[in-house]
């Protein structure tokens, strides 16, 4: 049996990779065992390739004996010719993890009547034959069916073909979006995108059908098979899944899809505050559908829906519905068993359903359930799941599909708000887009996961997934957090007098695939219809339909919302308003579970606690239960104030957004809705900064800086830590308006975001004032003011909650206080810095202007390049994880002066030889190849102080005459099929040369091909030969002279080729040869460029001599230190 080791490698004997024979007694099944059943419940598949052809056969795990066994029936169609199969085994985990294993080849053995493949095309009696065994294959199809090709999910996200114009295309892998490279610009692209992508069917394919699961496609697409189109889908945040069946055919199919993001009237959204993107930017996936299957489009993507109908904590009540869809053309007995297993996989409800599915025909088949004192799902206290499964029977096992799922109930109250299996639950939380910095909304499940956990950092209950429906990964990460989650479809801004059936589709549509996709979150608690109705952010000319209808938007309104809870009776739907959303029509005249309302008292317009008086209003006024959709301000990390309320300039366009305006404006919320428990939830707008490409204020042009961290990830904004201690149980200290280090005042006022009971703050390690209890919010608190008496002071706030004790610390400045130097900006010893991949180096840093008196924090940070800066005093230590080029970014803490210096990364050499002379020893006098793949061999040395090791390396004599020389061999050149660079490190020359020789290169026969010295005490010429007449001559007498080491290295870029160049470094500077080296001609120097040949190419050579000639006249007084040939 072949074993999958732990490093995902394979163990098999030659005999266990014979896969099949072409006779009936043939190997029909691959076994492979793996160690335990840590991957149990991952789904399995086998890529195979061969002659070209790919494919990916199902694999069937087992438990045997503790371990975990993989039997892959082997497909018929390989196993008529010999010869090899590729295989490589994948596996998904149920988060979505991929793994894969090394490569695996296997062998068909064919021992009966080997089959010679087909001529292809056919000969045209073969032809006639081929047709009629199709025709019979069908015929037999129609009366017995073909139910036994169990169903496959393929990700089918690599290798597309992408092109903006379908002249010039790029390979790209999925998610992807043009727009990353013009989102955060005033000229983001918005037209139509090209994905191509081919599919191969096989003759073994005919009894399956092919669907595409299109998970997001900006903003709308179409989709074309073979040059026939397929389908259109109006929308660009929700899935689309086609079956392309009906328009493939045996052999290479071209998939097509045209995404387009021009500005339509006709499709959501028409417009936005936010970049709707172009581009397949979320997965694709593949369905391999044999003849009997759960459908995949009847109930979306989980092609199956559990509806929660009584639940409680003595019982939970349940319906798991799906579709057996019969595609053959005959009936089946079908059984669907329907399990419930609880987080330890343990079965806590199970039914076998039997159903007869006629010929042609989708069927429902359905499961009621019932589970005895269940687990809840309990938000972020502990969001508990089951697994559902269905596996489906016809008679043999075809297919299987399962969900994770929460059972919890939920309610709203007029006066209590939000209540989560039977108690006060108030959702408090906040919103955000999809949007990464070069990602844009095609974000990687890494990037949603880093996400994800900065949300549970904050402590938050509740999120907004605005205003689109984000990425099925990020409900996965809401179930798994026990996030409760209001999503909405993008139906923005827009209705008007003129609006088209087309525009009313797309609404629907996208309205249904939201819910049909995403119905088994227990995360989702809310469906939002719309957006901030009768808004605009269109610029593209006119008016679009025609201005806004309130009368059509409470009409179609009405009629979404009925369509929605027909289509979920279980969650809420409702929608997100702003003041003139409701354009002179009644509130309670639109249908809806709840209202949001979009509030910015106090940015556009109006006061903060004009907040509270609007939302009582609107509670008093009208028969709704109302949420807040969102409410924030601008928010600049790097722009300060002591007068916040004078110089932040609020509103659309406001060039200055103070971070400590930012911070009063979300005191003042928060503390307003403390008040109000009644709020079903609130959303503080947002999360994260987010590209607009049609912004441009606060100083951060094609940003909204509202958020509470910074678009990169980098920063967490004061206002992150108010809400991480007014919502989190973990400790909480943070000293606010940290980056507003430079004062112009003679006191300060530190303010800090805490959770503790009480505070003490500190200044230079002096204790100056205790407090014992915030002054709002329960997590504000607010110390008297302090004169300076330094123009630096370092501020420590001492937090106690319980027996933990905290800290904080923060240094600040004042201009106020005279006779100290503040330094102005930061320098750095070097201009750029080139690293190898896990190499570590040191970078000095001063201060400008060096007479600064007033030391100062700074920051390090490596962008653009995996890796890390670490500083310390001084001193910045770097670090590359991966190969590539960045930017190491200085920073003074107090002003954000700051110095870049460009970083190159490249990968760690692999290395033909390597020979370090530095650690020989003369007691036993030998070098060892670290590679392995060559010798060295060391003659004439005394072994003593004067020839021999010492602590720079292999030395030789000082003087005169001796037959001391260095010989590498047992190497093969032929291996650097990319080229080489050979280096060698000499010190400690000696006055006295006479053509010492640095190398010389032989082949097999003793012939030299490159041959290089210094050529005399006097002339100091440094000479390049590939036989005795032809040389180089370097002519410049100084380089040379007065040397105490030397570098040299060779580069050859092809070894089947005599060309080389080269580079010397020595006391005096850094020379390339072939812009220093002129031809010799009768032993005197020409004007003429030296040919860079050698004499043979270099794959001839078999040994090369080192500070010797091969006649040993010609020693090198030096000391070699090491000596390496690289493969380029």
């Amino acid at each position: 049996m072949i074993l999958l080791n732990e490093d995902w490698t394979f163990t098999a004997a030659d005999e266990e990779c014979d896969i099949g024979y072409a006779g009936e007694n043939g190997v029909r099944t691959l076994d492979i065992q793996m160690s335990g059943l840590e991957y149990a419940g991952w789904d399995f598949f086998l890529d195979v390739q061969r002659k070209g052809q790919k494919d990916i056969w199902a694999v069937e795990p087992e438990a045997l004996d503790g371990d975990l066994l993989l039997r892959i029936p082997i497909r018929r169609a390989y196993l008529i010719e010999d010869g090899p199969v590729y295989a490589q085994l994948r596996a998904s985990a149920p988060d979505g993890r991929i793994k894969k294993s090394a490569q695996l080849m296997l062998h068909v053995k064919c021992s009966i009547n080997s089959v010679e493949s087909a001529p292809s095309p056919l000969p045209s009696e073969f032809a006639a034959y081929e047709a009629r065994m199709v025709a019979i294959r069908d015929a037999v199809e129609e009366l017995f069916g073909r139910s036994a090709v169990p169903y496959e999910i393929v990700d089918f996200c690599e290798g597309w073909a992408f092109s903006k114009d379908q002249s010039s295309w790029e390979t790209v892998n999925i998610p992807h979006t043009c727009n990353v490279s013009d989102g955060m610009s005033g000229s983001m692209y918005r037209g139509k995108a090209y994905y191509r992508k081919d599919l191969f069917v096989s003759r073994e394919d005919a009894a399956i059908d092919f669907v595409l699961v299109f998970c997001a496609a900006g903003q709308s697409s179409e989709i074309y098979v073979n040059g026939r189109f397929c389908d259109a889908y109006p929308g660009g945040y929700t899935p689309n899944i086609v079956d392309i069946s009906p328009y493939l055919s045996q052999g290479s199919n071209e998939i097509l899809i045209v995404c387009d993001n021009s500005p339509s009237e006709d499709v959501i959204p028409v417009s936005g505050d936010f970049n709707l993107n172009n581009g397949l930017h979320e997965k694709v996936y593949l369905c391999r559908v044999g003849r009997v299957s759960f459908d995949p489009q009847a109930y979306g993507m989980d092609r199956m829906h559990v509806t929660q109908n009584n639940i409680s904590e003595q019982a939970a009540a349940f319906t798991v519905e799906t579709a057996v869809n019969n595609r053959s053309g005959c009936s089946v007995q079908a059984a669907v068993t329907f399990t419930v297993c609880d987080t330890e996989g343990a079965t806590v409800a199970e039914e076998t359903v039997l159903a007869e599915i006629p010929a042609h025909t989708l069927q429902v088949v359905s499961y009621d359930g019932q589970i005895a004192n269940p687990h809840l799902w309990d938000g972020i206290e502990d969001p508990y799941r089951y697994v559902v499964k269905a596996e489906l029977a016809a008679p043999d096992k075809v297919d299987e599909q399962s969900v994770r799922i929460g059972f919890r109930y939920f309610s709203i109250n007029a006066q209590q708000g939000f209540l989560l299996n039977g108690r006060p639950y108030p959702l408090r939380g906040v919103a955000l887009h999809q949007d990464y910095p070069g990602a844009m909304s095609a974000m990687t499940q890494e990037q949603f996961h880093a996400d994800y956990a900065d949300i549970a950092e904050l402590g938050c209950n509740f999120v907004r997934l605005a205003h689109y429906p984000h990425d099925a990964y990020a409900f996965e990460q809401c179930d798994a957090l026990g996030l409760v989650v209001q999503t909405e479809i993008p139906w923005v801004n827009h209705l008007g007098p003129d609006a088209s059936e087309a525009y009313h589709n797309s609404i629907e549509q996208n309205l249904r695939s939201m819910i049909r996709n995403y119905y088994n979150h227990p995360s989702i608690v809310f469906w939002g219809l719309s957006n901030e109705l009768n808004c605009t952010h269109w610029n593209s000319g006119g008016t679009p339909q025609g201005g806004f209808s309130s009368e059509m938007a409470v009409a179609w309104n009405n009629e979404f919302y009925a369509l929605a809870k027909m289509l979920d009776p279980t969650r809420y739907v409702g929608f997100t308003a702003y003041g003139p959303t409701f354009d002179g029509s009644d509130p309670d005249d639109w249908q809806a579970d709840f209202i949001a309302s979009n509030e910015y008292k106090g940015w556009y317009g109006g006061t903060f606690n004009q907040f509270g008086t609007q939302m009582d209003a609107y509670r008093t006024g009208t028969q709704k239960f109302w949420a807040v959709g969102e409410y924030g301000a601008g928010n600049n990390p790097n722009t300060h104030s002591d007068n916040p309320m004078e110089t932040t300039e609020t509103g659309s366009g406001g060039a200055r957004h103070d971070e400590e305006y930012a911070n009063l404006f979300h005191e003042a919320y928060l503390a307003q809705i403390q008040e109000r428990p009644w709020l079903v939830y609130t959303a503080a707008w947002l999360l994260y900064d987010f590209a607009v490409s049609n912004r441009n204020e606060g100083g951060t042009p094609f940003l909204n800086d509202k958020g509470l961290i910074t678009r990169d990830r980098q920063t967490k904004k004061d206002i992150y830590y108010l809400y991480q201690a007014a919502w989190s149980d973990q400790p909480v200290c943070y000293i606010t308006s940290r980056r507003f280090r430079l004062r112009e005042t003679a006191t300060i006022k530190i303010k800090v975001y805490s959770n503790c009971e009480q505070l003490t703050l500190s200044r230079d390690g002096e204790p100056v004032q205790t407090l014992y209890a915030p002054v709002k919010c329960g997590c504000v608190w607010e110390f008297d003011p302090v004169a300076f008496v330094n123009a630096s002071e370092v501020y420590t706030v001492t937090g106690i909650r319980g027996e933990e004790v905290l800290s904080d610390t923060v240094t600040f400045l004042t201009s106020a206080i005279s006779g100290q130097i503040l330094p102005e900006s930061i320098a750095a010893d070097v201009s750029k810095l080139d690293l190898q991949v896990g190499q570590a180096k040191e970078v000095h840093v001063s201060y400008v202007p060096n007479t600064a008196n007033v030391e100062l924090d700074y920051t390090a940070a490596l962008t653009g390049l995996a890796g890390s800066a670490v500083p310390s005093g001084a001193t910045v230590t770097v670090t590359a994880s991966e190969a590539g080029s960045g930017t190491l970014n200085l920073a003074l803490d107090w002003n954000g002066a700051s110095v870049s210096i460009p970083v190159t990364a490249e990968e760690t050499p692999e290395y033909l030889c390597y020979f370090d002379f530095t650690t020989g020893s003369n007691d036993d006098p030998s070098v060892e190849d670290s590679t392995g793949n060559a010798t060295c061999t060391m003659e004439g040395f005394a072994w003593d102080e004067t020839s021999g090791f010492t602590e720079n390396g292999l030395k030789t004599t000082a003087s005169g005459s001796s037959t001391e020389m260095v010989t590498i061999s047992g190497f093969d050149l032929s291996e650097c099929t990319n080229g080489f660079r050979m280096h060698m490190e000499y010190a400690g020359f000696a006055s006295t040369w006479d053509r010492s020789r640095f190398f010389q290169l032989v082949d097999n026969e003793g012939t030299v091909i490159l041959d290089c010295y210094y050529n005399s005490p006097t002339a100091a010429q440094l000479r390049i030969e590939r036989d005795s007449n032809n040389g180089g001559l370097y002519n410049d007498y100084e380089y040379m002279l007065n040397m105490t080491h030397m570098t040299m290295d060779i580069t050859c870029n092809n070894v089947a080729t005599a060309a080389f160049d080269g580079a010397v470094s020595n006391d005096n500077g850094n020379i390339v040869l072939s812009d220093v080296l002129v031809a010799k001609q009768g032993g005197s120097a020409t004007d003429t460029p030296f040919d860079m040949l050698a004499l043979k190419p270099f794959q001839d050579v078999s040994k090369i001599y080192l500070m010797n000639r091969l006649d040993k006249t010609r020693l090198l007084h030096a000391t070699l230190s090491k000596f390496w040939i690289e493969k380029l």
